[in-house]
């Protein structure tokens, strides 16, 4: 089964591609053109034949042939919305929903985040990259033909400050896995261990940092973290971090911006004396 991560890379990757009434990847001929003419005759009117011809020895597709053409199963969009393993209200769609279908009667396209969408919309516009509001969408489809598990990919990279103490494991014991969550036990980490994470992914929503040995959740660390061009913030545990206030940290006190990140000029010690970095 395709995974999510598929899906959207294959949207991407065919923008720009023909759109054709019926076409699911297939390379178009003169002959396909006549059967779809055949069976959708309201559709294949002489003005649009004559632009199909057009693409006779392009792949082509439509709008729902862009996800059949990835995983080889051949669904129409009302299917795709009668055989989803869930569907809501448009309104509802957030960046959890990567990788989902938008629906509305008729189309159907993939969201690919932060606002946007991949969809074949027809055949004076071909495949497009859009914004998921230039669409009167109903509703988002978690496909049944798709893998949505979390993949866990790397999302960041840390940059740790030579000289600069790492994270600090706070539980008693902290299993290591080999993938994040759900990867087998490779080492545990005891209380009082300092760790200097690479990188970190997120597992529905929690994080989970990657050390040299594989992988620890996030949630059972505290220390200073500089993520690659950004300023200085600090995780404590259950990973939140201070915002908007000073925070007494190893005895001294720190300024921390609305957002989370130490003001970059100052630490302010607690005699209230501001010492430079």
């Amino acid at each position: 089964m395709k995974t999510k991560a598929e899906l959207v890379a294959w949207c991407e990757s065919k923008l720009g591609t023909p759109y054709v009434y019926g076409a699911k990847g297939a390379v178009l001929t003169q002959s396909q053109i006549n059967t779809w003419a055949a069976l959708y005759p309201s559709t294949f009117t002489t003005s649009y034949i004559a632009k199909a011809k057009k693409y006779i020895g392009q792949a082509c597709t439509d709008c729902s042939g862009i996800i059949s053409w990835l995983t080889g199963i051949l669904r129409g969009s009302s299917n795709y919305k009668d055989t989803a393993s869930q569907t809501v209200a448009i309104g509802k769609l957030d960046e959890s929903m990567i990788g989902w279908a938008l629906w509305k009667s008729g189309h159907i396209g993939i969201y690919i985040g932060n606002g946007y969408c991949v969809e074949a919309k027809g055949i004076d516009y071909g495949t497009i990259k859009s914004m998921v509001s230039a669409t009167a969408w109903t509703h988002v489809l978690k496909l049944c033909d798709i893998d949505y598990t979390d993949s866990g990919n790397v999302s960041s990279t840390y940059e740790i400050a030579t000289g600069v103490a790492g994270l600090t494991i706070t539980a008693l014991s902290l299993y290591v896995r080999d993938y994040p969550k759900t990867g087998n036990i490779v080492d545990t980490l005891s209380q009082g261990t300092t760790v200097y994470p690479t990188g970190k992914a997120f597992v529905n929503g929690n994080a989970w940092l990657q050390i040299p040995d594989g992988w620890i959740s996030g949630n059972y660390v505290e220390g200073w973290i500089k993520e690659s061009g950004s300023a200085w913030w600090y995780v404590m545990a259950g990973y939140t971090y201070p915002a908007g206030t000073l925070q007494e940290i190893g005895g001294s006190y720190y300024a921390f911006d609305p957002d989370g990140w130490m003001l970059t000029a100052d630490r302010i010690s607690e005699s209230g004396a501001i010492v430079l970095l």
